[in-house]
């Protein structure tokens, strides 16, 4: 026994390891992928900010270049400096003029202070005119160097950089030398800018600045330790960045601005990797892992402790689940999702031998169980279903091999083996006083009915489910048989639903009864065509159904003809109504019930006042339809306008007047084919037509039918 506690910790401790290695490896897997992807979007964000920041620098760099070519321009279109420049050889020197352009030279200065200093060359007098130094000749002039180097580059303009030449203190300058006036190489003037001023627009941004002219010659930089990383590597660099704006080497980006200023400075931004990619710490990234590591170690200690319960609590509990199991088992059986080849694996691992040679199926429905649910509490939901469940299995559960499943939410079904054919007869005897003592018992306890169905027996169990879908249509039949019905399957109506079978005589019949108010015709036309309904050799719940809704709607029509809202009747949706009643008889009930409203509409209606001539009308009509009766002869007798009565009939019946007789002497006509032998001739004669061929005709188009064809066929009914 120790031993095995030994083994199982040391198992433990191996799955332990196990998971916290490859959890471990999957989070800093993740953690640094989401590093190295983090460090590359804030790299090109950086990149993007510096170069937007740069470039808004460049900006600034050509604002200087404007500020020089404007000063050249004045320079060079001066009338004193262009006297002096081009006077002739041998004249004598201006000094006037020279301290006019002196005066010039040092206003320019104080309006640009990037300017440091003019020198203004006059090759013709051989002389020098600096603003920071005294007139002199080139020879003796101490910057001279750079006036020499423009003259030896035979360039219209140069850029020269000087740190300092002569004295020490002299800020270094980046000197702008070009020929005045342009056309002519008699003059050079030199615009010294300060470096530090063009320098100053850039703010420290931990980036190195290069200063280059047009030829790529360096004329000044910003941060050593960056231009020697620069000058390294200067060729390979300077290529790279012809065709792209952005390069990196060295640990360095490069970035340069998309074209040379107008004096012909091209811009370089160094900008070391290390203010792009940021590295995290290592004490960061131990500190991450170490979270990692506690949270996989108690995440693990919760998963072992979460699935060592429901595995323990499986293993003590897998005999009383047995009988749940068991219940899917068959259900699935019974409702075919599955077939018995598939289950029967299981079937055996559960303890169920399914092998007699047949089987009948029995399904009960408990009516209304849903709304019952529905009005009593959550808790005694569940106690009324397991309670009725109970009841059924316990009681059919007696006999051995029976199995009972709720196979659906209303629906309990069982399944009964069969030795043979023969023995279900017997069986089904005993079936049904069992279900008899169930309906007693769910009705007396819990006010709800039970219907009952029984198929036949099937060869065999891999047939059930078709024995079972018997019971489900089976059940369809309660509407004719009733909520209580135990009802077999063999008993149901063989074949089809005859088209002659849909007694459209009869709805019309009982429309026109509608029309005149006589309920008790109609409920006595009502319950003789249900009657034959269920007599003939083949009928269904569809068809009674379709009889019913057509019915209403006839019902509805005749409300329409006599010009009422359906609204001023009924407070509900007829139809929905009708088709929630499941009972035939419940159905016959609220059929009468709604033509009983409607009649006592409208006889309220005809009770009014405005309705008191109506009342005479209708009486005189009613005893006179069967005689020579009409219009004009209906409004002498009643000293009425013709025109007003017609309008009048019409408005308040729905129907005009010619039709409202017909149909009476119609219905007559309908009694006197039933029940005497008189000819048509004497029929048309007793209704009022004044002619054979017109009673025919009005015949005719009310029933499909002549009255020598109608007679014939309710002969035969009859028969």
């Amino acid at each position: 026994m120790q031993s095995k506690g030994i083994r199982e910790l040391n198992l433990d401790r191996k799955i332990l390891l196990i998971y916290m290695t490859i959890s471990l490896a999957v989070v800093a897997a993740s953690f640094f992928m989401y590093n190295a992807v983090s460090r590359i979007h804030s790299a090109k964000q950086q990149m993007e900010t510096f170069q937007n920041i740069n470039e808004a620098l460049a900006s600034s760099i050509r604002i200087i270049d404007n500020k020089v070519n404007s000063v050249y321009t004045q320079i060079s279109v001066d009338p004193l400096i262009s006297s002096w420049i081009s006077a002739p050889i041998g004249s004598e020197t201006d000094y006037y003029v020279l301290g006019e352009i002196q005066k010039k030279f040092l206003g320019i200065q104080q309006f640009y202070p990037e300017i440091a200093s003019f020198y203004l060359y006059n090759s013709v007098e051989d002389k020098v005119l600096a603003t920071n130094y005294m007139i002199s000749s080139k020879a003796e002039f101490p910057n001279g160097s750079v006036l020499q180097q423009f003259q030896e580059s035979g360039e219209k303009t140069i850029l020269y950089y000087r740190e300092h030449e002569k004295e020490a203190d002299t800020p270094a300058v980046l000197s702008y030398v070009t020929n005045v006036p342009a056309y002519s190489d008699k003059g050079i003037l030199v615009i010294n800018l300060k470096v530090a001023s063009l320098l100053s627009v850039f703010p420290d941004q931990g980036q190195g600045i290069v200063l280059l002219d047009t030829d790529n010659r360096v004329l000044a930089h910003s941060d050593a330790a960056s231009f020697q990383t620069f000058l390294s590597r200067k060729d390979l660099i300077l290529e790279s960045l012809i065709h792209k704006q952005s390069f990196r080497t060295d640990s360095h980006f490069y970035y340069a601005s998309d074209k040379p200023s107008a004096i012909g400075l091209k811009i370089i931004f160094i900008l070391p990797e290390s203010k792009v990619h940021q590295r995290p710490s290592v004490g960061y990234i131990a500190a991450i892992l170490l979270i990692c590591a506690c949270m996989i170690y108690y995440s693990f200690r919760l998963i072992k402790r979460g699935y060592s319960k429901p595995l323990d609590y499986y293993r003590s509990n897998l005999s009383t689940n047995m009988d749940e199991l068991r219940h899917v088992a068959v259900s699935s059986l019974l409702s075919g999702k599955q077939s018995y080849s598939l289950l029967k694996p299981k079937l055996v691992e559960l303890g169920l031998e399914l092998n007699a040679p047949h089987y009948a199926v029995v399904v009960l429905q408990i009516d209304d169980f849903f709304k019952h649910l529905l009005s009593t509490s959550q808790q005694d939901r569940f106690y009324t279903n397991k309670l009725i469940f109970n009841t059924v299995k316990w009681m059919f559960m007696i006999d051995q091999g029976i199995s009972v499943v709720q196979s659906e939410f209303e629906k309990i079904g069982i399944l009964i083996p069969v030795e043979s054919g023969d023995d279900w007869n017997e069986q089904m005897i005993q079936v049904e006083r069992t279900i008899q003592y169930i309906q007693k018992e769910v009705k007396d306890n819990f006010q709800l009915t039970v219907c009952a169905a029984l198929s036949d027996s099937c060869d065999g169990i891999e047939q059930v489910h078709l024995a079972y879908d018997q019971c489900l249509r089976t059940l369809q039949y309660k509407t004719i048989y009733g909520k209580e019905a135990i009802i077999h399957y063999r008993n149901l109506p063989s074949g089809g639903v005859s088209l002659n079978q849909y007694p459209l005589e009869s709805v019309n019949r009982m429309s026109e009864q509608l029309k005149t108010g006589d309920l008790q015709g109609l409920s006595e036309e009502l319950e003789r065509t249900f009657s034959l309904i269920i007599a003939a050799d083949s009928f269904s719940p569809d068809l009674i159904h379709a009889v019913s809704s057509n019915l209403m709607y006839a019902f509805v029509k005749v409300i329409l003809e006599f010009r009422y809202e359906i609204g001023d009747i009924f407070h509900e949706d007829l139809f929905i109504t009708l088709y929630s009643l499941e009972d035939l008889k419940d159905k016959e009930v609220y059929i009468l019930n709604v033509c009983e409203r409607i009649i006592a509409y409208r006889n309220k209606k005809e009770a009014s006042t405005g309705n008191k001539t109506l009342r005479l009308i209708m009486d005189y009509i009613h005893q006179h339809f069967d005689t020579d009766l009409s219009l004009t002869m209906l409004a002498d007798e009643l000293k009425m306008n013709a025109t007003y009565l017609s309008t009048l009939i019409k408005n308040e019946l729905g129907i005009g007047f010619l039709d409202y007789v017909n149909d009476l002497r119609i219905n007559k006509a309908v009694i006197l084919l039933k029940e005497t032998s008189l000819t048509v001739q004497e029929i048309s004669e007793q209704c009022g037509y004044l002619t054979v061929h017109s009673f025919i005709r009005n015949f005719k188009k009310k029933h499909s039918h002549t009255p020598s064809e109608y007679r014939h066929v309710h002969a035969s009914e009859r028969m």
